[in-house]
């Protein structure tokens, strides 16, 4: 997983410009439609920080998008502990669903081929035209929990 934009994330979360940082983190990723990646910086990072505020229904027990960008920070730290490590998933004797999508970045891909050439009972699914989005609202949430019910229903 590319994480060389990390940095820059960094910097602009402890600026206060969670917006760009979004931005940045988006960008580095790889993981939203290709129109984020067409779309120069200079117009995202304002209509992002506006749909930021308009996001929810402002339920108590949401929390508001704008608390959840500095949180980036934690899944690159994760990623990069993980660096390495599939082998040290050879022993697992449990069945795993691996989901993946077409539409998902080539890194996402690759790293679900190979936890399915490591994982001793793993079932990998690759779904047409799905993104790293799949399973939310915007995405295609039914054609996700097709294969879950499919695999947790299967005996």
């Amino acid at each position: 997983m590319p994480t060389d934009w990390a940095a820059r994330f960094d910097r602009e979360i402890a600026a206060g410009r969670s917006a760009s940082a979004l931005v940045t983190g988006m960008k580095g990723l790889d993981t939203e439609p290709s129109l984020f990646t067409r779309i120069p910086r200079f117009a995202l990072v304002p209509l992002l920080a506006i749909g930021a505020r308009l996001q929810g229904d402002g339920s108590p027990d949401e929390v508001p998008v704008e608390a959840l960008i500095p949180t980036l920070r934690f899944d690159v730290q994760v990623i990069r502990e993980m660096a390495d490590t599939v082998m040290d998933y050879a022993a697992l004797d449990a069945r795993v669903l691996l989901l993946g999508g077409t539409k998902s970045a080539a890194y996402l891909r690759l790293a679900l081929r190979k936890l399915s050439e490591v994982l001793p009972h793993a079932r990998s699914i690759d779904l047409p035209g799905v993104g790293h989005s799949g399973p939310e609202d915007d995405g295609s949430p039914l054609v996700v929990a097709q294969a879950l019910r499919e695999f947790f229903g299967a005996r």
